[in-house]
């Protein structure tokens, strides 16, 4: 049986696709990922953890994002939005994406044990193992 092979896109590509659909798209060394809307739960859970980690780094000279903030890890080829991000170093933008920023000291990802979840709970595993993040 013959293997199908992946058609993987350029980071050019990503950013045309993302920029012609307006819709956000995770990058994978290549291979791209539509991020479907989530249900309100997990907007609620998000904006709760955001709120209070927003509160407990005040004067700590730490920003909080929410998922509209892109993260891109050069060394890894990624680029995704994370739902909660946090910046205890001044940000430092990619220089292969204007628009997202490539230190984040933490990373916040709601997740749940829907099949759906469990494919983007192993994407964040398998980024936090190459990511280092710093403590707060």
């Amino acid at each position: 049986m013959q293997e199908l092979k992946k058609k993987l896109i350029s980071i050019a590509e990503y950013h045309e696709i993302e920029q012609e659909s307006g819709l956000k798209y995770e990058y994978h060394q290549g291979e791209i990922f539509a991020m479907a809307g989530g249900e309100p739960e997990h907007s609620l859970i998000a904006t709760n953890i955001s709120t209070i980690l927003n509160t407990k780094l005040q004067g700590k000279g730490c920003i909080v994002g929410n998922s509209d903030l892109k993260v891109r890890l050069d060394d890894q080829d990624r680029t995704f939005y994370p739902d909660i991000s946090i910046f205890c170093e001044p940000p430092i933008r990619s220089s292969k994406e204007s628009i997202a920023l490539t230190n984040p000291s933490m990373l916040v990802e709601v997740v749940s044990d829907t099949p759906k979840h469990t494919i983007e709970e192993t994407s964040l595993t398998t980024t936090a193992e190459f990511l280092r993040l710093n403590v707060i």
